[in-house]
């Protein structure tokens, strides 16, 4: 910590900044403190519900810690300036064209597609689980599994008729949007990226949040808060997954029987990133503005 706040006192003072803003993370404490002693303007933003280490200790320093909800403010002092600024979303995965979604996964536009993903790296148990249960989900669903980096070894017997109804991804980027476009369920962890991504565009959603053995409890309170706004969202905790309660769930939530295909309403694109911007242009002189 002393050698990256000394480094980081360095770049600093040479790059000459307007404005330090940081969304957290250890890596973000020596840049926050070494801006401190140059005096620069800093601005933080806090994704989750309950702010991390780094965020508790950064908010000290800062001079407005933007949030993502209502609800964070009681996790800081009274004495830090707040304000609420929602999550910002990338703005791309707003413009998703359902012809491309079918056309890269060779799925058909009858039944419904249900995507699998547990964040950039994956979630192991999610994956064993997905294995467990694909069998008898291809019977009435086509699955597009995200799996995460080096997963995709494990092999799932799939009969040759249904070997089409599953698709399987390490990763995705360019995609993601297409993907999203046809997409009527979601089985998702609890990231404040993705939650708030899968609000912008209205998918309904099963979220399996990492549990407290794993992490500091972040991504529970992120899965209920999202479940307190929509009702229709269904939670399972990671403890009690199985690929039992997953399939009853997607059966609750997708019956086959009567599914019809519905248009999605409209993409809502997120307020947050010009709420943001509008933080940091109190602290930039009029030549270097940031557009909105």
């Amino acid at each position: 910590m002393p050698w990256g706040i000394f480094q980081a006192y360095k770049i600093l003072k040479k790059f000459k900044p307007n404005v330090v803003f940081s969304k957290g993370g250890f890596v973000s404490i020596p840049v926050v403190y070494a801006a401190k002693f140059l005096k620069l303007p800093i601005v933080l933003h806090e994704s989750d519900v309950t702010p991390g280490l780094a965020n508790k200790l950064a908010a000290k320093k800062a001079n407005i810690l933007c949030l993502a909800h209502f609800e964070s403010q009681r996790y800081f002092s009274s004495k830090i300036n707040k304000i609420v600024t929602g999550n910002p979303i990338r703005k791309f995965v707003l413009n998703g064209k359902k012809e491309n979604g079918y056309k890269q996964t060779g799925f058909d536009k009858k039944s419904p597609v249900i995507i699998v993903m547990g964040g950039s790296s994956g979630a192991q148990h999610i994956n064993d689980e997905i294995a467990l249960a694909v069998n008898e989900l291809v019977q009435n669903y086509q699955i597009l599994h995200i799996c995460g980096s080096g997963k995709t070894e494990k092999a799932i017997p799939l009969s040759e008729k249904n070997r089409f109804r599953y698709r399987v991804y390490e990763y995705v980027e360019d995609e993601l949007p297409d993907f999203y476009a046809i997409a009527d369920l979601i089985i998702t962890r609890a990231g404040a990226n993705s939650l708030a991504e899968i609000e912008a565009l209205d998918i309904p959603a099963i979220i399996i949040p990492i549990g407290k053995a794993a992490s500091r409890g972040d991504q529970i309170m992120n899965a209920f808060l999202y479940q307190e706004k929509h009702p229709e969202t269904k939670v399972i905790e990671d403890e009690l997954l199985s690929y039992k309660s997953l399939i009853h769930l997607i059966k609750v939530m997708i019956p086959y029987d009567n599914f019809i295909k519905k248009g999605k309403s409209i993409p809502k694109d997120s307020e947050a990133v010009t709420n943001i911007i509008e933080v940091l242009n109190q602290f930039l002189g009029e030549t270097c503005i940031v557009k909105k």
